[in-house]
């Protein structure tokens, strides 16, 4: 099998920009620089965008409405995006950033790994991707674990105010799961 082809593969390239994206989230002098975030979010997001791609090595599955089930969770991730644009995602959090905590991160503290999941979710979908699906739960945990270094550097940066949030906003990823 041509390894390009093999889902496991850009998989594999995914965790490796997400342990770059830890370099990020708790070392300033690192998230500093705008442009290696920007890398290493592509390098997070793009293998993942790749592993439904027809042209991809894997079993397909195909649903009725296949279309409307894949963009539902594409939709609802643009709309938990749309808060991301007020911060600057790229770098670790600086004292300029204002701390939101209402709309979506009402709901759980980082809505864009959420937006984040069910895109892909959806995208997989659309494909039929059975290693898209598979691979979700692992992306869930990475996310979640990332959240874990991210979130130092958010008591960090801003003290009593975001441990305060944490204790209001019990889920970090996910609705209604309280790790």
């Amino acid at each position: 099998m041509n390894l390009l082809l093999d889902p496991m593969f850009w998989a594999l390239i995914s965790m490796l920009g997400m342990v770059g994206s830890n370099t990020i989230a708790d070392r300033s002098e690192v998230g500093a620089f705008k442009y290696y975030g920007i890398a290493v979010i592509a390098l997070v997001l793009a293998p993942r965008f790749i592993i439904p791609l027809p042209f991809i090595e894997q079993q397909r599955f195909e649903i009725s409405n296949q279309l409307i089930v894949g963009f539902i969770p594409m939709i609802a991730a643009v709309f938990l995006w749309l808060p991301l644009y007020k911060i600057v995602w790229a770098t670790s959090p600086d004292e300029k950033e204002h701390l939101i905590t209402s709309g979506v991160y009402g709901l759980v503290r980082h809505p864009g790994y959420l937006g984040d999941i069910l895109f892909i979710l959806g995208w997989s979908v659309l494909f039929g991707s059975v290693a898209g699906i598979m691979l979700t739960p692992l992306w869930v945990v990475a996310f979640y674990l990332h959240s874990l270094i991210e979130e130092n550097s958010l008591v960090a940066e801003h003290g009593q105010l975001y441990s305060s949030y944490k204790l209001r906003v019990r889920s970090r990823v996910l609705p209604g799961v309280p790790f």
